[in-house]
């Protein structure tokens, strides 16, 4: 049961959602840095839809290829 302190989701107005999201985004970067694995993400450097830029922590960048039958990423250059 809902408590009368909480809204629905669709309820929410988009800066409701925002600051909602923004500290699970938080918690789940600061996991994935104490980790030391990267944040994945895609920008105008992948021009095919298996390239994907890894960012690590310490704040290298790849530029990956990823095959999509096995999942083996491929560096294709250091950013």
């Amino acid at each position: 049961m809902q408590s009368s302190s909480q809204k629905f989701l669709f309820d929410l107005s988009p800066i409701e959602i925002a600051n909602r999201l923004q500290s699970v985004v938080m918690n789940a970067l600061s996991e994935r840095k104490a980790q030391n694995l990267p944040v994945v993400y895609k920008n105008s450097l992948c021009t095919d839809r298996n390239q994907f830029i890894h960012e690590y922590p310490d704040g290298r960048k790849f530029l990956i290829r990823q095959n999509r039958n096995t999942s083996e990423e491929k560096v294709i250059r250091q950013l």
